[in-house]
């Protein structure tokens, strides 16, 4: 086996590897959509909605996900945050609208009002 036989076999493994890695990339971006798709119901029931994604196709990929408040005000938040059929990604959202509106009345003090939220899916999580 020669020098180019060897660097052929490498670039080949390599090559075997980015595809593989190229497939858990789509597998991750397809479940992440499919829980934020699933966040949909679960928003409405309390006053908002998924205005916006975005997408950082990074290793490992990360979600921009902008939740905005509808007219009916936030209701419920705390019942849903109890309940235990969320998944994990529901009940970070949920936890984090929240822990965000709690502080409402002091942004509202000073004339701010709270109507958009993003939430970084990634690692780690983040509100902004």
């Amino acid at each position: 086996m020669g020098i180019s036989d060897v660097f052929n076999k490498a670039k080949e493994v390599t090559d075997r590897a980015a595809e593989a890695g190229r497939e858990k990339v789509k597998e991750a971006i397809d479940g992440t959509l499919a829980e934020i798709q699933s966040l949909r119901p679960v928003l409405s029931k309390c006053g908002f909605i998924v205005g916006d994604i975005g997408i950082s196709l990074s290793i490992p990929p990360s979600f921009d996900v902008t939740i905005k408040q509808t007219g009916e005000g936030t209701t419920g938040l705390e019942e849903l945050e109890n309940d235990q059929n969320l998944t994990k990604l529901q009940s970070l959202v949920i936890s984090s609208l929240k822990s965000t509106y709690a502080l409402s009345g002091t942004f509202e003090k000073y004339g701010y009002f709270i109507g958009h939220l993003n939430i970084e899916v990634g690692i780690p999580p983040k509100v902004h």
